[in-house]
């Protein structure tokens, strides 16, 4: 028993290594790697239930909006406050385990502007909850900070990587 649960927390290590090798890609510039890292920052955050930490990434007066399919019509939230996501993480982080595992980014940035578009994977409590695509938006002030967050949610569909089933959200 002590060598699976071993086996499986240095899985889920690598798995997290691995994001951040990502960081280490000679073709990205320093501005996408610096924007990259703070939406790593905010998955690890939200995972270690650190509500000031998911706080941190963002900018003030940040939004998030949700994309759905409903009766075969997309619909778009209306933006709202990421406060909403703080609160939540503060009286449900410790209580509840929260994983997003991410791949295949598109990073972009310019100026004290970037973009990045993620797929991810959501489970809660260690079981998939849904999947869908994120695109975070980020200006550069004193650092790179997350200004509008848009996903999607499906539970259909997901085509989910083989080593992130097999480990993560599973912590």
């Amino acid at each position: 028993m002590k060598t699976a649960v071993l086996t499986l927390l240095l899985f889920v290590a690598s798995l997290s290594h691995a994001q951040y090798d990502a960081m280490k890609d000679n073709s990205l510039s320093t501005d996408q790697k610096e924007a990259m890292k703070v939406v790593l920052e905010l998955f690890e955050a939200y995972r270690n239930g650190d509500a000031e930490g998911v706080a941190a990434t963002f900018a003030n007066g940040a939004q998030m909006q949700r994309v759905t399919l409903k009766d075969g019509k997309t619909q778009v939230s209306p933006p709202g406050s990421t406060q909403g996501f703080v609160d939540y993480v503060t009286n449900n982080g410790k209580s509840k385990k929260h994983d997003e595992p991410v791949w295949d980014y598109q990073i972009s940035a310019g100026g004290n502007l970037a973009s990045i578009w993620v797929k991810y994977a959501f489970y809660l409590d260690g079981e998939f909850h849904h999947c869908g695509v994120e695109n975070f938006l980020l200006v550069k002030t004193d650092r790179w900070r997350i200004f509008h967050l848009v996903d999607t949610s499906q539970t259909e569909d997901c085509e989910i990587p083989k080593e992130i089933v097999d480990g993560a959200g599973r912590l």
